[in-house]
């Protein structure tokens, strides 16, 4: 599948521990420029815009924001995801 959210799922439904982890918050989600602004903050910000949100199949983009609905039909918590900034 190309969008993340399937992947995500089947993560945290396979990988020991991992939606515990993510319950308590001990593990964050991303794309790859999530990835690049957490490493450059030193784990200070995790965020993302909403192009790259809208890839996940998670993104509301009507709203400009996390899809409550999709994410409740893929079981994702939402503190798992970045937060949505714009890149300009």
């Amino acid at each position: 599948p190309y969008f993340s959210a399937t992947k995500l799922r089947w993560l945290l439904d396979h990988v020991p521990g991992a939606r515990e982890r993510a319950a308590r918050g001990e593990l964050a989600f991303g794309t790859v420029d999530s990835w690049l602004l957490w490493q450059l903050s030193g784990g200070r910000v995790h965020a993302t815009d909403p192009s790259n949100a809208s890839r996940t199949l998670l993104f509301d983009i009507h709203r400009g924001d996390w899809s409550d609905e999709l994410l409740g039909l893929f079981d994702i918590p939402r503190s798992l995801l970045p937060e949505v900034r714009p890149s300009a």
